[in-house]
C-alpha cells in the first residue's frame, strides 16, 4: 500500500505542476485583485460530500472531452491515471481518469492545495476555475464538486 501511494504521488507531481500552470494562468485578472479562486465561490466540498454526490458512471478522458465538447491534448499516462487538457466554453480544463479510487483521491487531495474547482466522479475528475461552469457540468455528468484552497486571493 505504501509503495503504491508513493508511486501515485511521484507520478502525480508532473500532473499537478501542469494543473497549477493552467489554474493559475488567470490569477490576478479578477476585479479588485480577487483572483479566480477568491470570495463568492461558496464553501469547499469535503470527501464526505463526494460520497453523497449523485452517482456517476466511470468515464475516460476521451469520453469526458466528448461530454464537455472539447478536443483534448494527447493524454499523458501516469502510473494510475491518464490526463489531458482542453478548453471548453472559454474555460481551461484538466481531464483525468484513474485506475483506482485511491489514486484519484490522492491526486485530488494534493491538487486542491493549488486552488481551482474539481468535479470528482467515479474514477474521473475534471478541474477548472469557473465554478458556475463546473456546476453546469455536474448537473450533466454527476459527481461531487470540490473547491481548492484560495490562498487568500
Amino acid at each position: 500500500m505504501r509503495r503504491t501511494r508513493r508511486r501515485v504521488l511521484a507520478c502525480a507531481l508532473p500532473a499537478v505542476a501542469a494543473a497549477v500552470m493552467l489554474l493559475t494562468s488567470g490569477c490576478g485578472s479578477g476585479a479588485a485583485g480577487v483572483g479566480p479562486h477568491g470570495a463568492g465561490h461558496g464553501p469547499a466540498a469535503t470527501p464526505a460530500d463526494a460520497a453523497n454526490a449523485m452517482p456517476s458512471e466511470q468515464l475516460t478522458v476521451d469520453q469526458l472531452a466528448a461530454e464537455v465538447g472539447c478536443t483534448p491534448t494527447s493524454p499523458i499516462k501516469g502510473a494510475d491515471f491518464r490526463q489531458a487538457n482542453c478548453k471548453a466554453s472559454g474555460t481551461n480544463l484538466i481531464l483525468l481518469d484513474f485506475d483506482t479510487a485511491e489514486g484519484q483521491r490522492a491526486w485530488v487531495d494534493l491538487s486542491k492545495d493549488y486552488g481551482g474547482v474539481y468535479l470528482v466522479g467515479n474514477r474521473w475528475t475534471l478541474s477548472g476555475n469557473d465554478r458556475d461552469y463546473m456546476l453546469a457540468l455536474q448537473t450533466r455528468l454527476g459527481g461531487a464538486l470540490e473547491q481548492g484552497s484560495n490562498h487568500g486571493q
